[in-house]
């Protein structure tokens, strides 16, 4: 990350849009060791809007490209269920993008307990498990 904060504005646009993409990264990181740097506060916040607004139409744009087809074949969905789930979010999309990274808003209820990875006070990744404490694998 460190090249990227080497780059400045630049870099600060690049970590914004690669972290709103489907890679982890950590655009904060690069944003605040610009700003430490003593770059200005806001050009900081332009090229972090635009990198992340790009990032994210970019993902759109791919989400777009995709087929049903595709997703019946190489996701073995039953067609019937996926159409389902298609008119339930055409209604609720934008309240669902709105709400996606309000994180602390889900409840412990018994639906969830089938679902272990829309509580969010229960994650499990691969065979850790995270509640409440951090516990090594």
């Amino acid at each position: 990350m460190e090249f990227l904060i080497a780059y400045g504005y630049i870099g600060v646009f690049i970590a914004s849009f690669l972290a709103a993409t489907i890679l982890p990264f950590s655009s904060e990181v690069v944003l605040t060791g610009v700003l430490l740097a003593g770059s200005a506060y806001w050009p900081c916040m332009i090229a972090a809007t635009l990198g992340n607004f790009l990032g994210g139409m970019s993902c759109y744009w791919l989400g777009m490209l995709g087929k049903v087809e595709w997703i019946e074949k190489y996701l073995k969905l039953d067609p019937v269920k996926l159409q389902k789930v298609q008119d339930w979010i055409k209604g609720k999309g934008s309240w669902m993008g709105f709400f996606v990274f309000l994180t602390g808003i889900a409840t412990k209820s018994s639906k969830l307990d089938k679902y272990p990875l829309a509580d969010s006070t229960k994650r499990v990744f691969q065979n850790c498990s995270l509640k409440r404490k951090v516990q090594l694998c």
